[in-house]
């Protein structure tokens, strides 16, 4: 995180130079120390009765928030954003982020909120803006380990690993081939390469030790899963045809149990039995970007 003591030093104007890996000049028009006092001053307005231990772990916790949304400000936009901020749109989506930092404390997430406003101030139409409003909106009933699922949900059905290095599969002919290696033999090699980095992704986005049983009947009423639909590309297959060598397998299934025990392991724990029942779990738009906010606090090296 930045120190905003040490790492800001003014420029011009209302210009930034953020030094952290490497020196950044940006057009934001506003500092650490204004965005946490965005985030104070709405804690105050929300709970000015609130006894002084709990105000103070209340503060201690939005502070910490303003200071994570700044730095996502910092690393996202290049111009300024001030005027954004401080329009009442934003102000209600930044009041309903701070009202969850002050009352969950170490039952919220502070990445993935500062996340929800990133997208919502990169809203590109009324429809995007809407549908973050609802998203924003539905945090504060949920639990972190329903969003946990919702992201494994949306990390399933939406994002995929190929390649060998730079190279996608589909790339590789005979006069390319590395090391000598026949077709076969490399795309025997792409795919151990894919099941064995999937599971390690799983095993460190997903598994945590408080996982336990959801119920997806309440995540349906509270338009996270739409009701009575299913994909129609079974999960199995999605997976299989991602990978060069299982694209035409006719054991999906059984090859994903092979593969990809931990998978099964972590849905087991959700309470899920199998990924057929996943099938029947269609996000709506809602859960779509629930799932992407807390993904991309994970994924930061991959663009989604």
């Amino acid at each position: 995180m930045l120190d905003k003591d040490i790492s800001r030093q003014t420029v011009s104007g209302n210009s930034l130079a953020i030094s952290s890996k490497r020196d950044v000049n940006l057009n934001l028009g506003l500092t650490a120390a204004d965005v946490i006092s965005i985030c104070t001053v709405l804690l105050e307005n929300n709970f000015p009765k609130l006894q002084q231990i709990a105000m103070e772990k209340s503060r201690e916790s939005v502070q910490e928030y303003g200071e994570i949304l700044f730095n996502r400000l910092a690393e996202k936009f290049n111009e300024q954003i001030e005027y954004k901020l401080k329009e009442p749109d934003i102000q209600s989506a930044i009041n309903e982020t701070v009202l969850m930092a002050a009352k969950k404390i170490e039952k919220c997430d502070k990445k993935m909120l500062s996340e929800l406003i990133i997208m919502k101030i990169a809203s590109p139409t009324d429809e995007d803006d809407v549908i973050m409003d609802d998203a924003i909106s539905l945090i504060k009933y949920l639990t972190l380990n329903q969003i946990n699922f919702i992201c494994l949900l949306y990390y399933l059905r939406f994002i995929s690993m190929t390649g060998i290095g730079n190279i996608p599969w589909e790339d590789y002919d005979e006069s390319n081939l590395p090391n000598g290696l026949d077709i076969e033999s490399v795309r025997k090699h792409c795919s151990e390469h894919y099941f064995f980095h999937y599971e390690q992704r799983i095993n460190a986005f997903f598994f945590r030790e408080d996982t336990r049983p959801i119920s997806i009947g309440y995540l349906r009423t509270k338009g996270i899963i739409v009701y009575d639909k299913k994909y129609t590309k079974k999960m199995s297959e999605l997976i299989c045809s991602r990978i060069p060598s299982f694209e035409n397998d006719e054991y999906k299934d059984k090859t994903i149990n092979d593969n990809l025990p931990n998978l099964h392991k972590l849905i087991n724990k959700f309470g899920i039995n199998n990924l057929d029942e996943i099938d029947e779990m269609v996000l709506t738009d809602t859960g779509m970007v629930i799932g992407k906010a807390l993904l991309s606090t994970k994924l930061e090296i991959i663009e989604i």
